[in-house]
């Protein structure tokens, strides 16, 4: 018993992403059919059904549970890898538009960051705000916004190390507002910010508690953040973290 679990765990836990990689690369312009995104979440989900089912059964030794860990962490990998690339097409397909609308951006801030209290906590971590303003109206996507601080503020918790420091910085000048999310990570090599914004990247630098990065969040946050209208750069240092600045239109 203990080899069939070996064996399924090896398959899953090793192959998995490499397969979703593989297929999803050739057929993401296709992604918009809500059947072919059942197709693939379906097969994910039965894993991770079956590998519940065998988790109640009482008479197995502690490497089994380890296995059946390995295989429901890699099929909820999967399942985000899933979720981001669906994210992508939609963002990408001619037919999306850009809600914008007007919105207090500190306000939102303050709202944003309380979803982060408990993971910040997890390793204990604290956010720095450098904010010069009481209000800054902003006239952009709130959601794509919203998102785009989602997966900055998780890289630089992701690479961080456990008891630093991440810093928020917001400023506005000549209609130009310029975000900053600063962290205490490893840094990012020369040769490794060349590649930083590609889809399916996998850097040299790796998170600091062994979290799971599939290599789309920053190439999600490039993507947005052009369709808004803005840019963003990489200013790192190995040994010295990493900052990614934002420039949006006011």
């Amino acid at each position: 018993m203990s080899n069939s679990f070996k064996i399924f765990a090896i398959c899953w836990g090793e192959n998995l992403l490499f397969l979703i990689l593989f297929k999803f690369k050739i057929i993401i312009l296709l992604l918009n059919s809500s059947l072919l995104r059942e197709a693939y979440r379906g097969p994910l989900n039965n894993i991770y059904g079956l590998s519940q089912l065998l988790e109640d059964n009482e008479n197995l030794d502690e490497e089994q549970k380890t296995y059946i860990e390995y295989i429901n962490e890699s099929v909820k990998t999967g399942n985000s890898l899933i979720t981001d690339l669906l994210f992508m097409s939609d963002v990408n397909h001619p037919e999306k538009r850009i809600e914008s609308e007007d919105f207090n951006l500190l306000e939102f801030i303050e709202e944003w960051e309380k979803g982060y209290i408990f993971r910040l906590k997890e390793k204990e971590q604290t956010l720095r705000k450098h904010i010069s303003k009481e209000s800054l109206i902003i006239h952009t996507d709130k959601k794509l916004i919203a998102r785009i601080f989602d997966n900055l503020m998780t890289n630089a918790i992701k690479f961080s190390n456990k008891g630093s420091a991440i810093d928020l910085s917001v400023n506005s000048s000549n209609g130009l507002i310029t975000i900053s999310f600063k962290d205490c990570g490893p840094g990012i090599s020369e040769a490794d910010q060349k590649l930083v914004f590609k889809m399916f990247q996998k850097l040299s630098a790796r998170p600091t508690d062994g979290e799971s990065s599939h290599g789309l969040g920053l190439a999600i946050v490039k993507t947005l953040i052009e369709k808004l209208g803005g840019s963003i750069k990489i200013e790192s240092q190995l040994g010295q973290g990493t900052e990614f600045i934002i420039y949006l239109p006011e």
